[in-house]
């Protein structure tokens, strides 16, 4: 079973942004993991009110609890009769335990199609041609209703399942389907909706979505902030400023607490960046506990692969650049130290650290340390918990 969790660094702030985590585990110790692992996903919510005609169809079979069946010509408006569902559509319903995790009732992704689905809850026995649907929808809260789309994809209101579309972030609508029979007897079934981006492990995207991230990604990682501004908007943030922000001597980003703040809002910041060039991005996780079973063998890991992020066992007659799409990225180079001011730079006038003694122009990176290859594999999941607990132990 597949597990979805809340960021844990910062995980007020990152509720606000609206950031749902997908992740592959069980325990309270793996989620304590990689919510800590995690870096941030965006929150979209879109509503609007809606009315629908009625239609008969077969409805699947979902979860509840049992209720005492209705008299003829009641309208039972706390029915356990029906439930409803959503999804994206080229994704699975998200696990009962994510949505309450983050306590929320129903998620919609921005944006995209998704499904909304009324059915007989679990251990209930409905007959689908007695029963005709309508769909409605109100918005709640002010700027929801000012501001926010839903849209029944072909305009059909009137399905047991239908396709819906809507934004922007940060708000909400209740989702209500009336149900009748041909007795006239009336169940309805309410959920509260919000929509929001949801951040997945990056080997469980589609092959589409996966594709858009990364080109997204090296769009940022090779074009300059004035240009990435005047082509996408004031939303973009080049790498070349990222990193300024990571290097500022203003700021210590690492070995104190202000990391596990620090990080996710930096992220925040390349996700917005992300989303300037395409919309429909959603920054993914990568988990690498999956990634410990390869031992000695870390390199081999599919995130390595040329059309991911790259090759790590790089070589020297190739500058140990990475193979693969991320080839060509640029480093940021500020000679005179006047564009960032703020940030170290090395001997060579390249932003990072003052200790580097690389003059490459490009983006490097290494599995070996002076012609010795790395043979430490990846920390699986007991190695990191043991190691936050001692990190936050001493700061007890």
């Amino acid at each position: 079973m597949e597990t979805q969790s809340l960021l844990g660094t910062a995980s007020a702030s990152l509720i606000e942004e609206g950031m749902v985590d997908a992740a592959a585990s069980e325990t309270n110790s793996r989620r304590r993991v990689l919510a800590l692992l995690s870096a941030v996903a965006l929150v979209t919510v879109g509503a609007a009110a809606f009315t629908s005609t009625t239609s008969s169809t077969k409805l699947p079979q979902l979860q509840s609890a049992p209720k005492p069946a209705q008299a003829a010509g009641v309208v039972d408006t706390a029915s356990d009769l029906f439930c409803i569902s959503a999804r994206n559509e080229k994704y699975d319903e998200l696990e009962a335990h994510t949505l309450k995790m983050y306590h929320l009732d129903l998620v919609l992704e921005p944006a995209a199609n998704n499904i909304l689905t009324v059915g007989a809850c679990e251990g209930k026995s409905v007959n689908a041609d007695d029963y005709s649907v309508q769909w409605t929808v109100d918005a709640i809260g002010k700027f929801a209703k000012e501001h926010a789309t839903f849209i029944f994809k072909d305009d059909v209101k009137d399905a047991a399942s239908v396709t819906v579309v809507t934004e922007p972030a940060n708000t909400e609508f209740m989702i209500k389907a009336t149900l009748t029979s041909k007795d006239g007897t009336t169940y309805v079934s309410e959920r509260k909706a919000d929509v929001k981006v949801v951040r997945r492990e990056l080997r469980k995207l589609t092959e589409s979505d996966r594709e858009a991230y990364f080109r997204a990604l090296h769009a940022v990682f090779t074009t300059d902030g004035e240009t990435g501004r005047a082509k996408y908007g004031d939303g973009f943030t080049s790498h070349g400023e990222l990193s300024a922000l990571h290097n500022d001597m203003n700021f210590l980003y690492h070995n104190n607490l202000f990391f596990e703040t620090s990080h996710p809002a930096m992220q925040l910041r390349l996700e917005r960046s992300l989303r300037s060039v395409n919309p429909n991005v959603a920054t993914p996780y990568w988990d690498f506990l999956v990634d410990a079973k390869l031992g000695s063998n870390w390199g081999d890991s599919e995130v390595y692969d040329e059309s991911w992020f790259g090759t790590v066992m790089t070589k020297g007659e190739t500058g140990y650049r990475p193979e693969g799409r991320f080839h060509d990225v640029p480093r940021t180079l500020d000679v005179n130290e006047k564009e960032y001011p703020q940030a170290w730079h090395n001997v060579y006038g390249y932003l990072g650290s003052p200790l580097s003694t690389s003059k490459s122009s490009y983006m490097t990176r290494s599995g070996s340390v002076c012609n010795f290859e790395l043979q430490q594999g990846f920390a699986n999941c007991e190695h990191v918990s043991m190691c936050f607990a001692k990190f936050l132990a001493s700061y007890v």
